[in-house]
């Protein structure tokens, strides 16, 4: 069945796809031939405590995840697949040398996405490359977990099942709810509630156990600290890039400029902020494909996370959520884009 449905996306592709369509599939039935099942592992005596461990928590995080947040877990994260490697893909951004607004890829189910991914990692150097001599701003970044959009069981992967545990208890959450709510060609506004429904799943997981994830909120509050810090620059960035009686050289001395004043100023915030060194080597070699991630994540989340509080109970919320997925991208925009 998956497999056919695989052949079935080539048949909607021209040649020029194909190649990329390949790699795709090839590297998902990669992870279906070599995943071996969590419950089989968990009776087996010879796998090792910490894995066993592990698993344990992901069923009772399903559980917690199907029964409390009403998400859709059917039989995802059933399996699980050592990579041996970090990261499971690597996804290809790219914007023009004058615009945040990222190049976008379509895609027979996804829709429209403003990145590529690559099960090899020389793969998407090779297309950042080849994006890069067009005069495009390319950044490439590895992803530790993806989500298939129900289409596939996605399976647990070394790249994040050994994460801190509170951080991998925000994957999942986040994970699985991609499978409750996707819309085509609008990644702000799905990535936005994966994250949003991460943030409650913690308070109310943590919340249940009698526990409390103070490293792991305050992690997250950190990085949306960090990223407000980024989007704050975006206006000034947007008027150059506009402003059409600059030339194109006098366009990039100013958008240095302001690269400049963004690194100057994450100098003194850091102090302040707590900010770690992977923020600091994040700005390195900043370019427009970077930046274009940033907002992607989280710029609706605050919005949507205060419908969430004003909501009776999950179920109020996914209503309200489902309602904003039927305005058109502009519409959701005007809606949940906090005002600046």
């Amino acid at each position: 069945m998956q497999l056919t449905t695989l052949l079935f996306v080539f048949m909607l592709v021209g040649c020029e796809q194909f190649s990329y369509y390949s790699q795709a599939a090839g590297g998902q039935i990669s992870l279906w031939q070599r995943r071996m099942s969590v419950e089989k592992l968990i009776l087996d005596p010879k796998t090792e405590g910490t894995l066993k461990d592990r698993l344990h928590l992901v069923k009772e995080l399903k559980s917690f995840a199907k029964n409390e947040l009403l998400l859709p877990v059917d039989d995802a994260f059933s399996h699980y697949v050592d990579l041996k490697k970090p990261y499971v893909v690597w996804n290809v951004f790219a914007a023009p040398e004058f615009s945040l607004n990222p190049v976008t890829w379509c895609f027979p189910i996804a829709g429209c996405v403003g990145y590529r991914g690559y099960f090899d990692k020389k793969d998407a150097i090779k297309k950042a490359h080849a994006l890069e001599s067009t005069g495009l701003d390319v950044y490439v970044g590895g992803v530790r977990a993806y989500s298939t959009l129900g289409w596939f069981n996605d399976p647990l992967m070394n790249t994040f099942l050994f994460d801190e545990e509170s951080a991998l208890v925000g994957l999942l959450f986040h994970e699985l709810a991609h499978k409750k709510l996707y819309v085509k060609n609008d990644t702000t506004f799905n990535e936005s509630f994966a994250s949003t429904v991460e943030l409650i799943g913690l308070l109310k997981w943590y919340g249940q156990v009698n526990h409390q994830a103070h490293s792991r909120l305050a992690a997250m509050q950190q990085s949306q600290a960090f990223n407000d810090f980024v989007l704050s620059y975006f206006s000034s960035l947007e008027k150059v890039y506009t402003d059409t009686t600059l030339t194109n050289e006098e366009k990039r001395k100013n958008k240095q400029a302001i690269f400049n004043t963004i690194l100057r100023d994450y100098d003194v915030r850091k102090k302040h902020e707590g900010w770690g060194d992977q923020y600091q080597t994040w700005l390195e070699n900043l370019n427009n494909a970077k930046l274009s991630t940033v907002g992607s994540y989280f710029q609706y989340s605050q919005a949507l996370f205060e419908i969430y509080q004003t909501s009776e109970d999950m179920q109020h919320f996914y209503r309200a959520v489902e309602s904003l997925s039927k305005l058109s991208t502009s519409e959701r925009k005007a809606r949940l884009m906090p005002k600046r």
